[in-house]
């Protein structure tokens, strides 16, 4: 039964992500917080925050590819008789506050102007500052409505020719006619540029496909996930920093569950305080059948001696009675023949970090008679040994998980470009039911996950 440590840890952890101290184990927002209703058990969402930095130059040089981009061809302005060339003469810079972005964009004008006295030139420098404000609909339906909020010249449009000609006024004019066009083009290559809800739907697909937790014993994940709140960026020094929380349903079963291939895309909103640490509700669903394959793979043949007298595991059964009690039934033979009979309330030991029963009741059966736990056989050591078969230590699997998630997180990060580094932080196990024919219970593991991005590749069409 040592097998219980294996399953009830390793199945918790097996798609944890994590920072060495959780800065914060509760969620910020009571509406986020999930109820402590006993009713409500198995009924517990997840949450799970991504903290991500994004570095500025990727930002930066993913603005500056739309301004280029846009800037190709000269514009003509009949009116004026004027044909302009508007070009990017320096690197922007760019500053996310909340659900704004901060853009300022250094540009060089081209002025050439058909007058009596020929063809005339002009060139001047400016710096072009805009707004552009982050629209993310319920949907994930991504857009900008980018503002063009000022412009200073820091060189002044001087003609080539020594004419008089008032051409700074005409620059400014036709800079007002083309600020709509800056503003709309910056929008619509922002629109076209990115597919958040396409990337979206790609992570809720692969998180709804069951997943295979142990090549031998088997059972199955499955992450539903529903709802997804991010908060507004913000700046540091070389990085821009924000949170992603996903809500979802975490379900472990014995049996492959049936689902279907395409996910529901989850409801998108802003939601600004966020909590750091993330918490995983795993709703475990496991029969007593599976429960026993791995019993016995673990325990069948395993001795225990006391003096001149031993006995040996021949078989377990495994069972739940009407007093919530979990039953272990282990067939033994050597210096008795018959059954062992261990029954227990299970629950948690936080101080112990421990999965164990309270009135353990130990007894054995010859026969149709169950014989009291003062039975000669179960006087010391070997009862003492037996009654262990209710105890499952939990904090010693931490550190081989952890060591888990870091190398699956190294393969992650080669194949996506990215850096992601995952802290593994608290364990807690909601009280246990053990059903007739089934154990059901809630695994509660909180942990840190942050992801560093040089660029935005990955969000792009």
């Amino acid at each position: 039964m040592r097998s219980f440590n294996l399953l009830l840890v390793l199945l918790a952890f097996v798609s944890c992500a994590k920072k060495t101290t959780l800065p914060t184990d509760e969620f910020i927002n009571s509406d986020l917080e999930p109820k402590k209703d006993i009713n409500l058990l198995l009924d517990e969402k997840s949450y799970l925050t991504i903290n991500y930095s994004l570095n500025k130059k990727g930002i930066i040089d993913t603005f500056q590819y739309f301004i280029d981009t846009y800037m190709t061809e000269p514009m003509l302005f009949p009116d004026y008789s004027v044909t302009a060339i508007m070009k990017r003469n320096g690197d922007m810079n760019v500053e996310f506050d909340g659900k704004q972005v901060l853009i300022n964009l250094p540009m060089s004008i081209a002025i050439e102007k058909n007058t009596l006295l020929g063809r005339i030139k002009a060139d001047g420098e400016l710096t072009v500052s805009l707004v552009s404000e982050i629209i993310i609909n319920p949907y994930w339906q991504f857009s900008t409505k980018t503002k063009l909020v000022m412009h200073e010249w820091t060189k002044k449009p001087r003609m080539k020719l020594g004419v008089s000609f008032p051409i700074e006024t005409i620059s400014n004019k036709i800079l007002e006619r083309m600020k709509p066009q800056i503003e709309t083009s910056i929008d619509d290559n922002m629109r076209l540029g990115f597919d958040l809800k396409a990337r979206i739907q790609n992570v809720s697909n692969l998180t709804l496909v069951p997943y295979k937790l142990n090549e031998i014993y088997g059972g199955w994940m499955t992450t539903q996930v529903d709802t997804a709140y991010m908060n507004g960026a913000m700046n540091r020094k070389d990085e821009t920093e924000g949170k992603i929380t996903l809500a979802a349903r975490t379900f472990i079963s014995s049996e492959k569950p049936n689902v279907s291939p395409i996910a529901k895309t989850p409801v998108f909103s802003w939601k600004e305080n966020l909590p750091d640490s993330s918490k995983l509700n795993l709703q475990l669903d496991l029969t007593y059948a599976y429960l026993e394959a791995i019993a016995n793979e673990n325990v069948r043949g395993q001795v225990y001696s006391d003096g001149d007298k031993k006995i040996t595991i021949h078989n377990i059964k495994i069972t739940g009675d009407d007093q919530n009690r979990l039953v272990v039934n282990a067939e033994v033979y050597g210096t008795f023949r018959g059954i062992v009979l261990i029954k227990g309330k299970p629950f948690y030991d936080k101080n112990q970090k421990m999965l164990k029963a309270t009135d353990v009741d130990v007894s054995i059966q010859t026969g149709n008679i169950i014989h009291s736990a003062a039975a000669f056989l179960l006087k010391g050591k070997i009862k003492k040994e037996i009654s262990k078969m209710m105890e499952f230590p939990l904090a010693e699997k931490v550190a081989d998980t952890q060591k888990q998630v870091d190398d699956m997180l190294k393969k992650f990060n080669t194949t996506n470009n990215v850096n992601t580094t995952a802290k593994i932080g608290s364990l807690d196990i909601a009280a246990t039911l053990a059903e007739e024919t089934r154990l059901r219970s809630t695994i509660t593991v909180t942990f840190y996950l942050h992801t560093y991005m040089d660029n935005l590749s990955y969000f792009r069409q």
